[in-house]
C-alpha cells in the first residue's frame, strides 16, 4: 500500500513542480487576481482541480463572478487547458462545479 502525502499550504510556500495535483475549492472567486493564482497553481502541479459555487447563489462577497465556463474561456486566453468539466453537482451542497485544469 502506498501513502498519499496531502498538505495544506500557501501557494507561495510550494516550489514549482512539487505536486502532481493541486485543489482550489470555493476560493478562486474571492482573490484579487484569479489568473495569477491559476498560473501559479499550474507551476506547482500539472493538474489543478477548481471547485466552487455559481456566483448567483453565493452568499459571500466575490471579487469575480467565476463559473466553469468562465474558467474554460480563461484557459483559452491564458494557455491552460480545461480537460474536464462537471457542472451542478447535486451531491455536494457546497460545490456546484468542478473543473480539471492542465498545463497547455
Amino acid at each position: 500500500m502506498q501513502s498519499l502525502d496531502c498538505q495544506v499550504k500557501l501557494l507561495d510556500e510550494l516550489p514549482a513542480n512539487s505536486a502532481d495535483l493541486l485543489g482550489i475549492f470555493n476560493s478562486i472567486d474571492h482573490v484579487d487576481d484569479p489568473v495569477a493564482v491559476l498560473r501559479r497553481s499550474l507551476e506547482i502541479a500539472p493538474n489543478v482541480v477548481v471547485g466552487g459555487h455559481e456566483p448567483s447563489r453565493a452568499k459571500y462577497q466575490h471579487a469575480y463572478a467565476l463559473d466553469a465556463e468562465t474558467l474554460r474561456r480563461l484557459g483559452k486566453k491564458y494557455s491552460f487547458t480545461v480537460t474536464d468539466l462537471v457542472g451542478h453537482i447535486d451531491d455536494w451542497p457546497r460545490l456546484e462545479y468542478l473543473v480539471l485544469l492542465n498545463r497547455a
